[in-house]
């Protein structure tokens, strides 16, 4: 990823993501090791059905983040629209430990399609959950802890949580 693709990226994030605006300062210094290139181009028409799924999963969540990163996938998808049958690659910048951005660009033009907030749930204890997404009333919780478990069983958290109280 070059030097002026980054500024782009930082530009566009400025304009898009505002919370991340603390961090915006050191995107044009991004390290290396920080920026994953993509494995290989997908087609766009794949991507724009699983962005239409997400941003209509996004509807279940009353936050800021969630409005903010539904705004995106639609803008996206509306870019991904107009070009069914290109091509994309996927870059991801990681920001820090549990926040990354993903970057879409045309594989043949090289141009900027979108760029996405994303926050990889495994990391959020159940308070930044809540930040992030708010209380949503399908979130199982621990009756032991109240941790939410949207991503693990109930079963498998109380083993872990039982365990650790004794």
């Amino acid at each position: 990823m070059t030097q002026d693709q980054l500024l782009e990226i930082g530009s566009f994030l400025e304009r898009r993501v505002t919370d991340l605006r603390a961090n915006l300062a050191g995107v044009a210094d991004v390290q290396p090791a920080a920026v994953e290139p993509p494995s290989k181009a997908v087609r766009v028409s794949e991507l724009l059905e699983i962005y239409r799924r997400r941003a209509e999963h996004l509807l279940r969540f009353d936050s800021e983040h969630a409005t903010r990163l539904r705004a995106d996938t639609l803008e996206l998808c509306s870019k991904f629209e107009r070009m069914q049958e290109a091509m994309c690659n996927i870059w991801r910048v990681r920001v820090n430990e549990r926040e990354s951005l993903l970057v879409f660009e045309g594989s043949n033009t090289r141009t900027l399609l979108g760029v996405l907030h994303v926050v990889d749930a495994r990391s959020l204890t159940p308070e930044d959950r809540r930040t992030f997404w708010g209380a949503t009333v399908s979130d199982p919780s621990c009756p032991n802890c109240g941790a939410i478990l949207a991503d693990q069983s109930i079963n498998s958290h109380q083993g872990k949580c039982l365990s650790k109280q004794t």
